[in-house]
Protein backbone atom coordinates (compact mmCIF):
# COMPACT_ATOMS: atom_id res chain seq x y z
CA UNK A 1 0.00 0.00 0.00
CA UNK A 2 1.33 3.62 -0.94
CA UNK A 3 2.77 5.74 1.87
CA UNK A 4 -0.05 8.53 0.86
CA UNK A 5 -2.61 5.81 1.61
CA UNK A 6 -1.21 4.41 4.67
CA UNK A 7 -1.26 7.98 6.14
CA UNK A 8 -4.97 9.31 5.03
CA UNK A 9 -6.28 5.88 6.65
CA UNK A 10 -4.06 5.79 9.56
CA UNK A 11 -5.71 9.51 10.13
CA UNK A 12 -9.52 9.01 8.92
CA UNK A 13 -9.68 5.57 11.26
CA UNK A 14 -7.97 7.50 14.45
CA UNK A 15 -10.85 10.38 14.22
CA UNK A 16 -13.88 7.91 13.39
CA UNK A 17 -12.77 6.67 16.66
CA UNK A 18 -12.55 9.81 18.75
CA UNK A 19 -15.71 10.55 16.83
CA UNK A 20 -17.29 7.20 18.65
CA UNK A 21 -16.30 8.86 21.82
CA UNK A 22 -17.74 12.16 21.20
CA UNK A 23 -21.02 10.71 19.96
CA UNK A 24 -21.32 8.71 23.25
CA UNK A 25 -20.84 11.49 25.58
CA UNK A 26 -23.73 13.51 24.00
CA UNK A 27 -21.02 16.52 24.58
CA UNK A 28 -18.70 18.73 22.91
CA UNK A 29 -16.64 20.38 25.56
CA UNK A 30 -14.90 23.14 23.69
CA UNK A 31 -14.43 25.86 27.36
CA UNK A 32 -18.41 25.24 27.30
CA UNK A 33 -20.22 22.47 26.85
CA UNK A 34 -22.28 22.21 23.80
CA UNK A 35 -24.80 19.38 24.78
CA UNK A 36 -26.47 17.90 21.40
CA UNK A 37 -28.10 14.91 22.86
CA UNK A 38 -28.11 12.60 26.06
CA UNK A 39 -25.74 10.34 25.10
CA UNK A 40 -24.98 6.67 25.52
CA UNK A 41 -23.98 6.19 28.96
CA UNK A 42 -23.64 1.89 28.16
CA UNK A 43 -21.13 3.02 25.24
CA UNK A 44 -19.64 5.99 26.90
CA UNK A 45 -18.66 3.12 29.90
CA UNK A 46 -17.11 0.95 27.08
CA UNK A 47 -15.40 3.59 24.75
CA UNK A 48 -12.17 3.24 26.87
CA UNK A 49 -11.82 -0.29 25.63
CA UNK A 50 -12.52 0.80 22.60
CA UNK A 51 -10.10 2.78 21.75
CA UNK A 52 -7.58 0.34 23.62
CA UNK A 53 -8.56 -2.43 21.32
CA UNK A 54 -8.06 0.14 18.47
CA UNK A 55 -4.85 1.16 19.31
CA UNK A 56 -3.12 -2.22 19.97
CA UNK A 57 -5.36 -4.31 17.20
CA UNK A 58 -4.23 -1.48 14.58
CA UNK A 59 -0.42 -1.74 16.08
CA UNK A 60 -0.42 -5.90 15.51
CA UNK A 61 -2.04 -5.48 12.25
CA UNK A 62 0.14 -2.72 10.73
CA UNK A 63 3.18 -4.87 12.18
CA UNK A 64 1.77 -7.77 10.48
CA UNK A 65 0.45 -6.25 7.08
CA UNK A 66 3.88 -4.42 7.01
CA UNK A 67 2.47 -0.56 7.36
CA UNK A 68 4.27 1.55 9.49
CA UNK A 69 2.70 4.81 8.21
CA UNK A 70 -0.47 3.77 9.11
CA UNK A 71 0.83 2.91 12.24
CA UNK A 72 2.73 6.12 13.19
CA UNK A 73 -0.47 8.24 11.08
CA UNK A 74 -2.64 6.73 13.55
CA UNK A 75 -1.02 6.46 16.81
CA UNK A 76 0.03 10.21 16.06
CA UNK A 77 -4.02 11.11 15.51
CA UNK A 78 -4.71 8.93 19.12
CA UNK A 79 -1.91 11.25 20.84
CA UNK A 80 -2.94 14.53 19.85
CA UNK A 81 -5.33 15.10 21.81
CA UNK A 82 -3.32 13.99 25.29
CA UNK A 83 -0.50 16.26 24.88
CA UNK A 84 -2.73 18.84 23.73
CA UNK A 85 -4.64 18.73 27.12
CA UNK A 86 -1.66 18.24 29.01
CA UNK A 87 -0.13 21.31 27.37
CA UNK A 88 -3.77 23.09 27.83
CA UNK A 89 -3.89 22.17 31.59
CA UNK A 90 -0.37 23.09 32.13
CA UNK A 91 -0.99 26.48 30.48
CA UNK A 92 -4.06 26.82 32.65
CA UNK A 93 -2.26 26.26 35.65
CA UNK A 94 0.78 28.29 34.98
CA UNK A 95 -2.14 31.38 33.88
CA UNK A 96 -3.37 31.10 37.44
CA UNK A 97 -0.43 30.82 39.21
CA UNK A 98 1.37 33.40 37.48
CA UNK A 99 -0.27 35.78 35.45
CA UNK A 100 1.23 36.13 31.83
CA UNK A 101 -0.28 37.10 28.82
CA UNK A 102 1.28 34.49 26.70
CA UNK A 103 -0.12 31.18 28.78
CA UNK A 104 -4.36 32.00 28.12
CA UNK A 105 -3.10 32.36 24.16
CA UNK A 106 -1.31 28.89 24.31
CA UNK A 107 -4.46 27.64 26.56
CA UNK A 108 -6.57 29.00 23.40
CA UNK A 109 -4.33 27.28 20.54
CA UNK A 110 -3.93 23.68 22.59
CA UNK A 111 -7.62 23.52 23.76
CA UNK A 112 -8.84 22.75 19.99
CA UNK A 113 -7.04 19.92 19.42
CA UNK A 114 -7.50 17.96 22.78
CA UNK A 115 -11.64 18.63 22.36
CA UNK A 116 -11.80 14.65 22.19
CA UNK A 117 -10.14 13.75 24.82
CA UNK A 118 -12.26 16.57 27.04
CA UNK A 119 -15.25 15.30 25.45
CA UNK A 120 -15.26 11.81 26.21
CA UNK A 121 -13.75 11.60 29.49
CA UNK A 122 -15.65 14.61 31.07
CA UNK A 123 -18.47 13.90 29.03
CA UNK A 124 -18.39 10.31 30.87
CA UNK A 125 -18.35 12.11 34.29
CA UNK A 126 -21.59 13.91 33.48
CA UNK A 127 -23.33 10.63 32.53
CA UNK A 128 -22.06 8.70 35.72
CA UNK A 129 -21.34 11.65 37.69
CA UNK A 130 -17.87 9.28 38.81
CA UNK A 131 -14.69 11.19 39.49
CA UNK A 132 -12.61 8.14 39.92
CA UNK A 133 -13.93 6.54 36.79
CA UNK A 134 -12.86 9.57 34.56
CA UNK A 135 -9.46 9.10 36.02
CA UNK A 136 -9.32 5.30 35.17
CA UNK A 137 -10.46 6.01 31.84
CA UNK A 138 -8.20 8.20 30.88
CA UNK A 139 -5.27 5.70 32.59
CA UNK A 140 -6.89 3.13 30.27
CA UNK A 141 -6.79 4.82 27.36
CA UNK A 142 -3.34 6.07 27.61
CA UNK A 143 -1.58 2.98 28.40
CA UNK A 144 -3.21 1.40 25.58
CA UNK A 145 -1.71 3.97 23.17
CA UNK A 146 1.65 3.24 24.82
CA UNK A 147 1.12 -0.27 24.37
CA UNK A 148 0.50 -0.36 21.35
CA UNK A 149 3.81 1.28 20.29
CA UNK A 150 5.67 -1.45 22.15
CA UNK A 151 3.32 -4.07 20.45
CA UNK A 152 4.68 -2.49 17.02
CA UNK A 153 8.23 -1.97 18.25
CA UNK A 154 8.89 -5.61 19.68
CA UNK A 155 6.94 -8.32 17.58
CA UNK A 156 7.74 -9.72 14.42
CA UNK A 157 5.47 -10.08 11.76
CA UNK A 158 5.02 -13.98 12.62
CA UNK A 159 3.83 -12.52 15.57
CA UNK A 160 6.21 -14.10 18.00
CA UNK A 161 8.45 -12.05 20.44
CA UNK A 162 11.68 -10.55 18.69
CA UNK A 163 13.50 -11.57 21.86
CA UNK A 164 12.15 -15.45 21.16
CA UNK A 165 13.77 -15.53 17.90
CA UNK A 166 16.75 -13.68 18.72
CA UNK A 167 17.70 -16.51 21.08
CA UNK A 168 16.77 -19.26 19.20
CA UNK A 169 19.34 -17.97 16.52
CA UNK A 170 22.07 -18.18 19.61
CA UNK A 171 21.96 -21.87 20.06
Amino acid sequence: MKKSKQITLGILISLGVWLIGIISSGSIYLGDELDFWDGLPALSLIYPFIISAYAIVSAFVAKKKDLPHFFKASQTVLLIPFISYLIAFIANYLNETFFNPLMPILLLIFMYPAIPLTSTVIGSLDLFYSEPLMYVEFAIMIFSIIAAFFVFRYYKKNGKKAENNNSELQK
